[in-house]
């Protein structure tokens, strides 16, 4: 995924006023060589095709002028008939060593591009690869153009073209119902990403293509019709060695003892493996678990057999395996593949799309066996949603398998990051660490946590999900698979026992979980003493003169081990011990504190306001107003300067205690907000009743916006139950300008985003507070 920062590129600017045509397109030359294999698609060699799908003509100007090097003596102007004064504009790779063409053909919007896809797929001349502006006008947007497209072609390559933070990675697999043949090109982007995309593309199709066919005529010159070659074999190995060492086909030879007689270098190094290490071993002790001692037997049985096997190291990428005997050896060739029956045959659960316990199993196996061959580490995580049976006792089991599909949608964008997952059963899913995620595994496990419990929706019930995670490492915590597992499963254990949605890491010095918790604790008091924690203020911006008036403060741990941790990493441990008491204090007199030095120095006005955030516990401490109002007497504060934050969920469960708290804090001076409004199923009327002065708006109903009617209608009704209350309105989670504009034209407040900024540490907070 090409990483965002914001826009899209210069020149790239949409006009309102524009009115595009509403294709344009081409066609290749009777005179132009086809590479055409029969069972195959069907591409042109030379040049090849390309469409780009985008309603700004600027936009697609620009993709034309990229494409073709800006090469006018490439533009042939050529008329459609239901495309006047449509444009060909073809290019040849001259910066690349080796030269390739490109036709761009190009359509304004979904209907036209699947009319030009279908198109090609009939004159059998099939397009390389597509760009898709996702935010498509009317009709069809980009990632429902795609899902149409691949029907017609399934073996498109599609690269999105979206603002940054439109969606995340999780939620393109899940609209796109799919995790390959896409990637993300996130704006701005530089032109010569377009280029080499278009390249790496062409490329790997053609490359493709050819495997494809010389694997067709090796088969036919390999297989038990062909006597002549089954004659070379049987009588000249030298002979047949030659050959196969200078083939490029991914392939090895086994015979009917189970050696590996050959093997060729590409398919070692799909295996990632030395050639000369395996030649002459036995293929089963050799590469355990790969399922080609099987297909090698079932050749030899019947004459052929396939299989499917995830290529080591390289999480969720497959290729299928055809064994051929041809005399007394079987040659297995390894076919790069996204077939689904390929998934299927590789064992993976039906429901979530996620590879079996079986075939976790079996990876654990081979990742230990290499472990121990490389002398390097290996972490298992494992992650349970916490009492998922609540849900299916809400929604019964039909809504809970629909909320399990979402999350192995979810866990599956992870093996995008290089790591292997998979589904144990139940709400319980298994990770696959190596190398240097292994030796530290927490930020992995922490982000996967973070991205598990998001907000999502399913049988009409919107669901806040929270999950307890377990590691255990190798060699230091066991050095087979059960012994793995069961101590990751007693960390997991841990983790649950204190309430839900932590990690925890399995140690082997501390046989209980007491002591587990007291290292924590005692981290935790060293952090204090060792000012390792830290304070980020996320910006908010009011809607009406586009200026920071607030911000909101948010707590970090920068540990030495495990990098910056969010509160979801250790804040449940500490409010389990008075060591919770001190956190709030250090939070609260750190927050005045930098808020005083910004007065002073003059990077905020005397009315700038700093949020900070309320847990359960903290509402219920007596000493909570009093430790609040000596820090504004320390700095020489108005108690108007912070506003306090209590989610929606912890006042709707313990109503009186934060409702008691809060009048005390607005008897004080400090400002309150519910935060995370919208987040549950709220019944409007009840926040009459509380004591506030903002509501803030939870950032899944802001996403939601985009292709959910029902949350902007009930962001509209927020915002006019705001007014009619004279509450203040901020809304969380902004990450769009469109988002920004509905939201100042409904009369919202403020706004808090990353469309505004991340969460930036004070210095850098205060650079962008002086750059306006």
């Amino acid at each position: 995924m090409i990483e965002p920062s914001g826009t899209r590129p210069e020149g790239g600017a949409r006009d309102p006023d524009a009115n595009p045509a509403a294709a344009t397109s081409s066609a290749l030359s009777s005179a132009e060589p086809h590479a055409v294999a029969a069972g195959h698609r069907s591409l042109p060699r030379f040049p090849q095709r390309i469409l780009v799908v985008d309603d700004d003509p600027s936009m697609l100007d620009l993709y034309c002028r990229v494409l073709t090097n800006g090469d006018p003596d490439r533009r042939a102007p050529r008329a459609r008939p239901d495309a006047p004064g449509a444009r060909h504009k073809a290019a040849d790779g001259r910066h690349e060593k080796a030269p390739l063409k490109f036709v761009v053909d190009t359509a304004s919007d979904g209907e036209t591009a699947f009319e030009l896809v279908s198109e090609a797929a009939v004159n059998r001349a099939a397009y390389i690869m597509a760009f898709l502006d996702v935010r498509l006008p009317g009709g069809w947007d980009g990632v429902e153009t795609a899902r149409r497209l691949w029907q017609v072609d399934p073996d498109l390559q599609i690269v999105f073209c979206a603002p940054h933070k439109d969606y995340t990675w999780a939620q393109m697999v899940e609209r796109a119902g799919r995790t390959d043949r896409f990637v993300v090109l996130c704006a701005p982007f530089h032109p010569a990403e377009v280029r080499q995309l278009a390249v790496a593309f062409s490329k790997r199709v053609r490359l493709r293509g050819e495997e494809q066919r010389r694997a067709a005529m090796l088969m036919r010159n390999l297989s038990d019709e062909s006597p002549t070659v089954l004659y070379a074999l049987d009588a000249s190995a030298r002979r047949t060695q030659s050959m196969l060492e200078g083939t490029r086909e991914a392939l090895m030879i086994v015979d009917r003892a189970g050696t590996l007689t050959h093997i060729s270098g590409a398919a070692a190094d799909l295996l990632g493996i030395r050639g000369g290490d395996a030649t002459g071993a036995n293929v089963r002790r050799a590469l355990p678990e790969t399922g080609i001692a099987d297909v090698c037997d079932a050749a030899f049985a019947a004459g052929a057999g396939t299989a499917a096997l995830e290529l080591p190291g390289m999480p969720g990428h497959w290729v299928e395996l055809v064994a051929q005997r041809c005399g007394a050896e079987a040659i297995v060739f390894l076919r790069d593949t996204g077939a689904a029956h390929a998934i299927a045959a590789a064992g993976h659960d039906a429901l979530t799309g996620l590879p079996d316990r079986v075939s976790a199993m079996r990876r654990l196996g081979a990742a230990l066996a290499q472990a121990r061959h490389d002398g390097g580490t290996l972490a298992v995580i494992l992650l349970d949603v916490d009492r998922f049976r609540e849900i299916t006792e809400l929604v019964g089991y039909a809504g809970a398998d629909e909320v399990l599909a979402q999350l192995g949608r979810r866990v599956a964008s992870f093996s995008a990051e290089g790591h292997y997952v998979g589904h144990a059963g139940g709400a319980e899913f298994v990770g696959i660490l190596s190398d240097s995620a292994a030796a530290n595994p927490m930020p992995v496990a922490g982000s996967w946590l973070r991205a598990l419990t998001e907000p999502l929706q399913a049988a009409g019930e919107w669901f806040h999900l929270s999950a307890s995670v377990g590691i255990a490492q190798f060699p230091r915590d066991g050095i087979d698979e059960s012994e793995l597992l069961r101590k990751a499963a007693a960390a997991m254990a841990e983790a649950k026992a204190t309430g839900g949605g932590a990690v925890r890491l399995y140690d082997s010095d501390l046989t209980s979980s007491r002591h587990a918790k007291v290292r924590l604790r005692h981290e935790m008091d060293q952090a204090l003493a060792g000012d390792e924690f830290e304070l980020f203020y996320q910006p908010q911006v009011c809607l009406r003169e586009g200026r920071a008036r607030g911000a909101e403060a948010l707590l970090r741990w920068r540990h030495a081990s495990w990098g910056l941790l969010a509160p979801a990493d250790f804040i449940a441990i500490a409010e389990e011990s008075p060591l919770i008491a001190r956190i709030d204090a250090w939070v609260v007199d750190r927050a005045c504190r930098q808020l005083a030095a910004w007065q002073r120095d003059g990077t905020v006005a005397s009315d700038f306001v700093v949020a900070l955030n309320l847990s359960l516990r903290q509402l219920t401490d007596s000493d909570l107003v009093d430790r609040i109002a000596a820090a504004i007497d320390r700095y020489g504060l108005d108690a108007r300067q912070l506003e306090i934050e209590v989610t929606e969920a912890t006042m709707i469960r313990h109503y009186e205690a934060a409702t008691h708290a809060l009048s005390a804090l607005k008897a004080l001076g400090a400002h309150v907000a519910l935060d995370h409004f919208g987040a549950e199923k709220s019944n409007l009327d009840y926040v009459r009743h509380i004591p506030l002065d903002t509501l803030k708006i939870d950032r899944s109903l802001i996403r939601g916006m985009g292709h959910d009617a029902q949350a902007m209608l009930r962001v509209d009704a927020i915002v006019k139950l705001a007014r009619a209350l004279s509450l203040r309105v901020v809304a969380e989670g902004v990450e769009s300008g469109k988002q920004r504009d509905f939201l100042a034209d409904i009369g919202c407040d403020a706004a808090q985003g990353y469309l505004i900024s991340r969460p930036l540490a004070a210095n850098a907070f205060a650079r962008f507070i002086r750059a306006g």
